[in-house]
This record gives C-alpha cells, structure tokens and sequence, in this order.
C-alpha cells in the first residue's frame, strides 16, 4: 500500500510541477497579449490567429512529436546502457529535423498567398504566415534537443527553454508589432494593412522566442557534451544499429503522435475556413469577421485554455505511468491511477469552468476591452475547459494502456460529425461567431463521451460518481454562487474591475476546498498526493476540517 501510494504521489506531484510551469507559461502569453491586441486590435488579431492555426498544423505534421519519440528511443536504449546507439538516433533526428523542418517552412511560405486568399477569405492575413513560416524549421531542431534531454530523464532542460521561449517571444511581439505597425503608418497604408503589418510583427515574436529557446538547449547540450568528454565510462560496446532501422522507429513513433493530435488542429483550420467562407457568403465585410474570430481565438480560447495546461500537464505525467503499471500486468494499479487523474482533473476543471462563467465581465474587463462578444463567449462556453481537460485525459488513459489509435479514431468520428453541425449553425441558423461556440462545445463533449465509453469497455473503468462528479459539481456551484454574491455587493460599490475579479477570486480559493473538504469529497488519501500534501493535511487538521480518526 505504501509503495502504491509513493507512485501515485509522485504521479499527482510531477503532473502538478509540469503543470505550474505550464501555467506560468500561459499566464505569460495571455499577458502580452494584452498589449498585442491593444496594438493590432480585433482585426489584427484575426490576421494573427489564422496564420498561427496554420502554423500549428504544419508544426503537428513535421515537429511536435519529435521530443516523445527521441526521449522515448533514447532512454530505451539508456536502459541497456547503450551510449553508442544514443548518437546515432541524435544524428538521424537532426537530418529528420532538417528534411521536415525545411518542408514545413517552403509550404507555408510559398501557399501563403493562396491560403490567405482562397481558404481563409483573408487575404492580408499572409504577411502573418510568411513572417511566421521560419520558425517551423526552428522548431524542429528545439523539439530534436529537448527529446534528447528528456530521453535522459532531464526536464530542467525543456523548462528553462519554453520559459525563455516564452519570454522573448512576448518581448519581441509587442516590439515588433508597434515598430511594424508604425511604419506601415509612416507609408501611407489603410487601416486593414496597418493591422495585418502589425499582426506580422507579433507572429516574428514567436519565431524569435523559439530560436533564443534553441540557442538554451544548445549551450546546455554543449556544456554536458564538453563536461563529459573527460569522463566516459568503459564498458562493452553495444552493436550500431543501421541508420534504417533507427529511421524506422523514429517513424513508427511519430506517427501515432501526430495521428493523436492533429485532428485537434485541423478542427480550428477548419472553423476558421468555414467561419470566414460562411460569413462571406452571407455578406459580412471580411474585417468584421476577422474581429469576431479575433476575439474567439484571441480572449476566449486564451482564457479557457489557461486552466486546461493543467490537464495538459497531468497527461504529460499519466502516459509514462500508465504504461509502466500496464507492461507489469498491474491492472488495478492501472485503473487506481486513471481514477485518480480523473478526479484531479474535474476537481481543478470544474470550479474553473463556473469561476470563469461567474466572473465572465470582469476578467475581460481586467485582461481585455470589456467586448460583449467576449463576454457573452465566457458566459456561454466556459463548460470548455472541463470538456477539453476530460477529452485531454482520456486520451492520455487510453494511449498510456497502448490503445493509441482510439483517441484519434475518436477525433475523427467527432470531427466528421462536428462540420455539418458548424455549417447548420452558421449557414441555416446564422448563428455567427456564436455558432463557432456551440459547434466547439459539442466537439469537446462528443470526445469525452466516445473516450469514457472506450474506458469502460477495453479497461472496466469505473469510479465512483459521487466523489469524483457529484462533490466537485456541488462545492463548484456552492462556490458560484458564493462568488457571484460577492461580485454583485462590490459592483454597487466599485466599477473596478481588477477588485471586482481579484476579490472574489481569492475568495473562492478558500471557498472551493471548503466545500470539498465538509462534502467529504476530499479525504485524508488525495490530500496526501497533492504537492506539501502532509503540510497541507496538518492544517485541515489544526481547523477541524477532518476528523481524527479519519487520518488513520
């Protein structure tokens, strides 16, 4: 029981750090997007996401899963202490990075004229792409560099980078879109071509933060390479395997990863298309929607996304051990630590979800200008972040067990049913940007619905309603309710809207474990695996919280 716990424990607590990296990640960029918009505006920042949609699906079909499949390859063959292998698989990612990387950045660079005008209906949106296309090739070598550290069981490596990345990229974002913003004034351009130059310049701010991130992990990898040269270690050397096999398995682990995600991206390509396509055709002037899907993307999507790194991050922790208790034949140990991935995820998704609904008119207000369209966006479609976060973890269950076609067959079914659905709302019931809302909700849900059905038949998952959807969904609403009443008292007294976020806010982050704690949905054995889990136990203990003999 004891060593169960252990693994658990370190399972929650590394999820839990990867995850306050990642959120401190998205809190930096949602915070220089504040600036952005200011300077772009609504406009540009159509420009700017539908360039960085495509980006993110060239980045999916060439890089993204360059860092699982080198960690996974390399720490395999670290297992059998087989250094000689571990260079050749670098060498041949690098040349893989090189041929895919330089793929990735010809086909948007040279389609950008196209994708602009006859996909996405916005033509001025390809000063966005071509600026951004770079940084596809860049990206490959960062993922090749940080797969290598993480195959050696190293994530500082991967943190200190994306923490840099992200820093210079906000830096160099703002910079860049006011000095390009300027000079397409100072050259006499129309409003529109302002706002596309600008939106430019932010896209140059994600391609500098990835190069600065290269640069990191390279003095790190030069730093360990030239530190190690006086120290090798003898010992028996390991047969080289052919540079075709080694091609061949980096493959046959890229692939599923890929497969596993790209639909996820292909969906927002598409809405944009359909978005823009079905907004033309029924007469709306192309700036007009390029701010409505500027303001979705751009404060809804940043906004709900923030909690869900936290899904994102768990998942990241879950597939490793998962797969671990799985290969051992340790089933109950497999489905113990699927339940518990659940239960962590709906118990920071769902108060997060109602948190955000509540405080909808101040955080835009705080963050953003206080756009109804956003507003209403948070309102409506805040129940995102706890399909997105379910979706996130039930993929991560059933590839972690080695079912790793089910989420992407999934996707796909989601996917496939999810068009005709966007194009009745946007087309026959001209929904506009609020048909993007409710067609994205449905996604989400459908995903969870078809992963949880997967769950139960090829694993036999069960949980128990009660304390893992019943507990968090009351003490959330309780906390709803408790934060809107505080919000609706200060806004007779105050129109700010920092006070009017923050307050209730923290008020809820005492609220929410309180009403955990007195359901009962929060017991001695969860409290435990959080981070400073026996502080945080001897301090429900101290306020009488729990009873005594209920920590035996």
């Amino acid at each position: 029981m004891a060593q169960k716990q252990t693994k658990s424990s370190n399972f929650i607590i590394q999820g839990s750090i990867l995850a306050a990296a990642g959120i401190l990640v998205r809190v930096v960029g949602l915070a220089y997007r504040i600036p952005l918009l200011n300077i772009i505006g609504q406009e540009g920042m159509g420009y700017y996401s539908t360039a960085y949609n495509v980006y993110a699906v060239v980045l999916l079909l060439t890089s993204y899963s360059l860092p699982l499949a080198v960690s996974k390859l390399i720490s395999a063959r670290l297992a059998r202490k087989d250094r000689t292998n571990v260079r050749r698989i670098l060498r041949l990612a690098l040349v893989y990075a090189t041929l895919v990387g330089g793929l990735g950045f010809l086909s948007i660079w040279f389609s950008a004229d196209f994708l602009a005008e006859k996909v996405f209906y916005l033509p001025l949106s390809k000063h966005a792409l071509q600026t951004l296309a770079p940084t596809v090739w860049v990206m490959a070598y960062l993922g090749v560099f940080r797969g290598y550290f993480q195959g050696y069981g190293s994530m500082v490596p991967t943190a200190i980078s994306q923490i840099l990345e992200q820093i210079v990229n906000a830096g160099v974002s703002i910079w860049a879109a006011a000095s390009f913003s300027q000079r397409a004034i100072a050259e006499a351009k129309n409003l529109s071509t302002v706002r596309a130059y600008g939106a430019a310049g932010g896209t140059l701010g994600t391609g500098m933060g990835a190069l600065a991130a290269l640069f990191a992990v390279l003095l790190l990898f030069l730093a360990g390479f030239f530190g190690s040269m006086g120290r090798r270690r003898r010992g028996r050397e390991r047969p080289k395997e052919s540079y075709g096999r080694i091609a061949f398995l980096l493959l046959a682990t890229v692939v599923p990863v890929i497969a596993s995600t790209a639909i996820y991206n292909i969906n927002g390509i598409l809405d944009s298309f359909l978005f823009g396509n079905s907004m033309s055709k029924l007469s709306q002037d192309a700036s007009v929607t390029a701010s409505q899907y500027g303001i979705y993307t751009g404060q809804y999507h940043i906004l709900v996304n923030v909690p869900v790194a936290i899904a994102s991050s768990m998942a990241s922790s879950l597939i490793p051990a998962l797969t671990k208790a799985h290969e051992r034949g340790e089933s109950r140990e497999v489905l113990r630590t699927a339940d518990m991935a659940l239960r962590f995820c709906l118990l920071i998704s769902m108060p997060s979800a109602i948190g955000l609904t509540v405080l909808a008119k101040p955080i835009t207000g705080l963050l953003f200008d206080e756009d109804p369209l956003a507003i209403h966006f948070l309102q409506l479609g805040s129940a995102a972040v706890l399909f997105n976060s379910l979706s996130t973890i039930s993929s991560a269950v059933l590839q972690g067990v080695h079912h790793m076609f089910l989420p992407v067959r999934n996707a796909l079914i989601t996917l496939i049913v999810h068009v005709p659905i966007l194009l009745l709302f946007l087309r026959f019931f001209q929904l506009g940007p609020y048909g993007l809302l409710y067609a994205n909700l449905l996604f989400g849900f459908m995903i969870c619905l078809l992963n949880a059905l997967e769950m139960r038949d090829r694993l036999g998952f069960r949980t128990n309603v009660q304390k893992t959807y019943l507990g968090p969904l009351l003490s959330s609403l309780i906390m709803g309710v408790s934060i809107y009443i505080i919000y609706t008292v200060l806004s007779w007294m105050t129109q700010n809207d920092g006070i009017l976020a923050m307050v209730p806010f923290a008020a809820a982050l005492i609220l929410y474990p309180f009403f955990l704690l007195v359901s009962k949905t929060l017991e001695t054995e969860e409290i435990l695996r959080f981070p400073k889990g026996a502080a945080i136990l001897r301090l429900v203990r101290r306020l009488g919280l729990l009873k005594e003999d209920r920590f035996v």
